[in-house]
């Protein structure tokens, strides 16, 4: 079951760093449009990466209390408690200094 969960994520990882690393291109008109192995690469890795550290790292504690009839009922989590949003803004922001970095070589080196 693990392992079926880290290659699905990073399957979405690689998927979404191509669409965004494709995106990206067309956006910033890069001359030369390739690398995008490269951005399905970094996107594949860098989500379930992103996940299990947003699962792993400890934050400052966040508690939540609730009444339910006469009883209060208090939770309090250790972690990031939104690892999906953590995960995908790892991939457009590594994707998007990756496409940077591209552009800007691009650019030097057609000069």
């Amino acid at each position: 079951m693990i392992p079926f969960f880290i290659f699905s994520n990073a399957a979405i990882g690689a998927c979404l760093g191509f669409l965004l690393g494709a995106c990206l291109a067309l956006i910033m008109r890069t001359p030369k449009r390739s690398g995008f192995v490269w951005d399905a690469l970094i996107g594949g890795v860098a989500f379930p990466a992103a996940l299990y550290a947003s699962d792993h790292i400890r934050t400052a504690p966040n508690t939540v209390t609730r009444r339910a009839g006469n009883m209060v009922i208090r939770s309090t989590a250790l972690h990031y408690q939104h690892p999906y949003f953590a995960a995908f803004m790892a991939v457009i922001v590594l994707v998007a200094m990756h496409r940077a970095v591209r552009t800007i070589h691009a650019v030097r080196s057609s000069r």
